[in-house]
């Protein structure tokens, strides 16, 4: 009966990819961990959170409060938006309808270049129990170029019986668009925030101590092949005598 033996060369080889193998991972997950989302934009309160707030729900008791907020922003480096942050008034169902859209003459143009429906996650203020934060992923996100005017809507289309604010100040240049596609100015900052999630890169020091490590899993490689070939010459010359 025949019978099949791995060498402990073969051993040591399959023990050394198995710890490349784990490394890489390893540096992997570091990387992962490391990457955090960078505010690319960014449009807050300049005072208190008790402010005003314009009215953007799709789907209001009364279809003369259904109406869509809009405002413009500009970015000063080209990046994607993968997820975004905002604040509003009264808690709603949940869902919102986000987009964006290119400028086109003094308002948004009538198709978006990126909508979404989703449930953000949904935090109370910790200082005004009628004030709301809102985060949403937008997944693989939107790339916009840098130095380029857009606007941003942000609706709620739950289904509920109440009226749902987007927070803002005064003087900014906001758009409301009403249930008959009529615009308006309402003159707001609201209040926003655009983020990007870089991609991962292992930090400097994480792929040092990674190669440092290769070359000792290297060298002890080597050494217990040129033991093993010793030990074999030796064994073949007594063989011989």
């Amino acid at each position: 009966m025949s019978r099949h033996n791995t060498s402990p060369w073969g051993i040591g080889v399959m023990k050394l990819f198995s710890a490349v193998l784990a490394g890489l991972m390893l540096v992997g997950t570091l990387a992962i961990s490391n990457a955090k989302a960078t505010v690319i934009y960014e449009q807050g309160p300049s005072g208190t959170k008790n402010t005003n707030a314009a009215t953007s729900d799709g789907k209001a008791f009364n279809s003369n409060f259904e109406r869509t907020a809009f405002d413009d922003f500009r970015l000063s480096s080209a990046s994607t938006v993968t997820s975004l942050t905002w604040m509003g008034k009264v808690f709603p169902s949940t869902t919102f309808e986000i987009g964006f859209y290119a400028h086109s003459g003094s308002r948004p143009a009538s198709t978006p270049l990126f909508q979404i429906t989703l449930d953000p996650v949904i935090t109370q203020d910790s200082d005004f129990s009628f004030v709301y934060h809102y985060e949403a992923d937008l997944g693989a996100g939107l790339f916009l170029e840098a130095d380029t005017r857009y606007w941003l809507s942000i609706t709620d289309v739950s289904d509920d019986l109440r009226v749902w604010g987007w927070l803002a100040d005064q003087g900014g240049s906001s758009l409301s668009r009403n249930n008959n596609g009529v615009f308006s100015n309402s003159n707001l900052n609201l209040f926003f925030s655009l983020n990007s999630n870089p991609v991962a890169v292992p930090e400097p020091a994480t792929l040092s101590l990674f190669g440092l490590g290769l070359i000792g899993l290297s060298a002890a490689g080597l050494r217990r092949r040129n033991s093993m070939a010793s030990r074999m010459s030796a064994r073949d010359h007594f063989r011989c005598i």
